[in-house]
């Protein structure tokens, strides 16, 4: 990965830019926003772009939102981070505020988040605590209205928590069945997050693919299960399922090694 960094103290940046820094990938600096398209354009040239331009707001010279609006009008697809201690809509009326999460049970409120996400480019929903409002904006997204959406939602088990966002979107018993069928079928994976096996909080314990049988019935298959191991280490271990989007993803030229599917004998 390819890092383009631009901001212009320099021990922030020198500071940032190492602890960005990691195996397989490479951080550029830059101090203003002249300079960094002056880089993304070099690295486009040589075929080597940027995969993530990160920015900070305040800069001499072109600001971060400047320098942002100016990617994304050559590419729309850009991936570009924001960073600022101030109210990005002070900078750029066409950018919103996102609430700052001061802790694991604010909301995150799904009507303001959508409008910087999607009109970013970035297909991407997290709800931490799901309302009523949320709901039907979560469905739409997962049905199809966007590329992907990742959500976050409270729920038993995996079988609960896709009823559970169908009961929220509507007011209507009749429908919620039939509101989690049409779930069941775009959803392709739940990750299931409890105590770990070792007593750990917030863990991933399961990995369910969830599937429509004839009927409408739907079943949840696991497909990897976390396990205390002999040394008393948390693994992870297949059950023997394969999810059916590995077939999509394919068909898309992307191959995983089915082995990793595999249980062990």
């Amino acid at each position: 990965m390819r890092i383009l960094y631009v901001e212009d103290h320099r021990e922030v940046r020198e500071t940032i830019a190492l602890l960005m820094e990691a195996e397989g990938r490479t951080v550029v600096q830059c101090e203003t926003g002249e300079q960094a398209l002056e880089q993304d354009l070099l690295a486009q040239e040589r075929g080597t772009p940027f995969d993530v331009v990160v920015t900070d707001v305040s800069l001499p010279g072109m600001s971060g939102t400047d320098l942002a609006h100016a990617l994304l009008a050559k590419n729309r697809e850009r991936w570009i981070v924001l960073c600022s201690g101030y109210e990005l809509g002070a900078h750029a009326r066409s950018w919103s505020q996102v609430g700052r999460i001061t802790g694991p049970a604010a909301p995150v409120h799904l009507s303001d988040a959508l409008g910087i996400l999607l009109r970013g480019g970035v297909d991407l929903l997290v709800s931490q605590r799901c309302r009523h409002e949320d709901a039907a904006a979560v469905i739409d997204a997962i049905s199809g209205a966007t590329a992907g959406a990742v959500v976050s939602l409270w729920g038993i088990d995996s079988a609960h928590a896709l009823s559970r966002l169908a009961a929220l979107s509507t007011v209507a018993s009749g429908a919620i069945q039939a509101l989690t069928v049409a779930l069941a079928r775009s959803v392709d994976l739940l990750v299931r997050v409890s105590v770990g096996v070792n007593g750990e909080a917030m863990q991933v314990i399961e990995l369910v693919e969830p599937r429509v049988k004839e009927g409408n019935q739907i079943v949840h298959m696991p497909i990897f299960r976390a396990m205390k191991a002999q040394d008393g280490a948390t693994e992870f271990r297949p059950t023997g399922t394969v999810p059916g989007f590995i077939g999509e993803l394919a068909e898309r030229g992307i191959n995983l090694p089915m082995n990793v599917f595999k249980p062990d004998k």
